[in-house]
């Protein structure tokens, strides 16, 4: 009997895509920057933003940047506060804050109070297309308040279909996480999932959704047995979150947790801590995870240890953790004019190659903060255009049926209706090109793939111009 892989493409708004150029330029810091665009990290000295702890910044399809906030102003691509961009009911101390893209011209901020202030989480929308071409916030949707109990962490992920973004945040008292699904239409009420396992309140620290949004983790900094870090699996299809294990502190409780950031390949997760005491000296330490281990809390290793001898607290902290385009992960030092970069981050152990003054920030100094990112656009294993607008409003209800899967020889798609123009390309998993093939007024199609080699590839079906992308394993 034939493995058939059955998916039902629910097609019922228009829906635009983006690519990790959206996240080519970041600014954050004593007003720095960093230029991704060329591959090749490139120190920016133009921007207007002192960002401490929350900030975030977002590009065109070209790479040009669109806009860039803390979470209480927001500045345009001339690096000026836009007419209708200060105000915002966020704080520079928060821990993150998020820009979701919508449309091409439209986007959610959202941002919260600082420790569970009295503002709560709430958002603002900017329209490109306002001040003359520059942005703008949006005058009907400004500080409109989503929850008034809301804690500091926050993270984003695409759903299954990439036709929306699950938008992950939690209360104050840390018992609920507050789930909610982006599309075109607006945010939809939250789905509120209880907490039924130790843990203890706390407003801040960061959250983070893995690359192919299958894992969630967040840090803790109390020095509590319930203030360990966690690990959840996450399912993008329904916002299932699922506890997975406590990632306990090395040396005791004292040991605050902070930046957190998933490994590009979504197989390694790092976790950035400091360590104040008031006598023999002090130190902030850098972990990896391996999440393909079959005992992920004891696969801790330290990947480095920066001390301080000489003082019973940490002068400069290690704080957030961010993957770049570049395929790295970059560490937040307070005060200092370097960033860490970890340049492997996919390896194990000390192959991961962390270097502590890994990036000089040209004389300017890295605060906390690092712009935070749906991290979907740096997923290696991903072949999805997330730049292309996908418009999918003249199809509905469409199946398509793609088997068998895993496959050996011929691969076969059947669609319920003639298309005009149908290309199909795979992928490799480093993202080459290696088979397409073009069809005209088409609706069953057989595709000899003898000629690739066994492993996981990535099938990107272009109907009309309209793109969806689905796993392959050759065998």
């Amino acid at each position: 009997m034939k493995k058939t892989l059955l998916f039902f493409v629910s097609l019922f708004f228009t829906q635009t895509i983006f690519s990790q150029d959206r996240a080519d330029i970041w600014y954050f810091g004593e007003q720095v920057g960093i230029d991704f665009s060329s591959g090749v990290p490139s120190i920016l000295l133009n921007s207007s933003m002192d960002g401490f702890e929350a900030n975030t910044s977002i590009t065109d399809c070209a790479g040009n940047i669109l806009f860039y906030t803390n979470g209480v102003s927001v500045w345009d691509s001339t690096h000026s506060i836009t007419p209708n961009g200060d105000g915002l009911l966020g704080h520079i101390f928060t821990s993150q804050i998020l820009i979701i893209p919508q449309t091409e011209t439209n986007y959610f901020i959202i941002y919260s109070d600082n420790e569970g202030g009295s503002n709560g989480l709430r958002y603002s929308e900017f329209d490109a297309n306002l001040n003359g071409g520059l942005g703008d916030i949006k005058s009907t949707s400004k500080n409109t308040l989503l929850h008034s109990n809301s804690s500091e962490r926050m993270t984003a992920t695409y759903n299954s279909d990439k036709n929306g973004i699950w938008l992950l945040t939690m209360n104050i008292s840390s018992t609920s996480f507050y789930n909610y699904l982006i599309t075109n239409t607006g945010i939809s009420s939250p789905v509120i999932t209880p907490i039924n396992h130790s843990i203890f309140p706390k407003c801040c620290e960061t959250m983070k959704f893995s690359p192919d949004g299958n894992w969630l983790a967040y840090t803790n900094q109390n020095s509590n047995s319930g203030g360990d870090s966690k690990l959840y699996t996450f399912n993008n299809v329904t916002g299932e979150i699922i506890f997975h294990s406590n990632l306990p502190r090395n040396i005791s409780t004292s040991e605050s947790q902070y930046g957190i950031s998933f490994s590009p390949n979504s197989s390694k997760l790092y976790i950035s801590t400091i360590y104040n005491i008031q006598t023999g000296g002090a130190f902030n330490r850098l972990y990896q995870y391996n999440l393909e281990s079959t005992d992920i809390p004891q696969s801790q290793v330290t990947i480095f240890t920066e001390t301080f001898p000489n003082s019973g607290a940490v002068t400069s902290p290690f704080g957030s953790l961010q993957i770049a385009p570049d395929g790295k992960i970059y560490l937040a030092r307070w005060n200092e004019t370097f960033l860490g970069v970890i340049n492997n981050p996919n390896l194990l152990g000390q192959n991961s190659n962390f270097i502590l003054d890994g990036l000089a920030l040209n004389n300017r100094e890295s605060r906390l903060g690092l712009p935070n990112y749906i991290d979907n656009y740096f997923n290696e294993f991903d072949t999805y255009d997330f730049c292309q607008p996908l418009s999918i409003t003249d199809y509905n209800e469409h199946s398509f049926e793609i088997y068998p899967n895993p496959v050996t020889e011929y691969l076969y798609i059947n669609l319920l209706e003639t298309f005009e123009n149908l290309n199909i390309k795979f992928f490799n998993i480093r993202g080459q090109k290696v088979m397409e093939f073009n069809y005209l007024n088409k609706s069953k199609l057989k595709l000899d793939i003898n000629n690739l080699s066994n492993g996981l590839y990535f099938l990107k079906l272009t109907i009309n111009g309209n793109i969806i992308t689905k796993k392959i394993m050759k065998n």
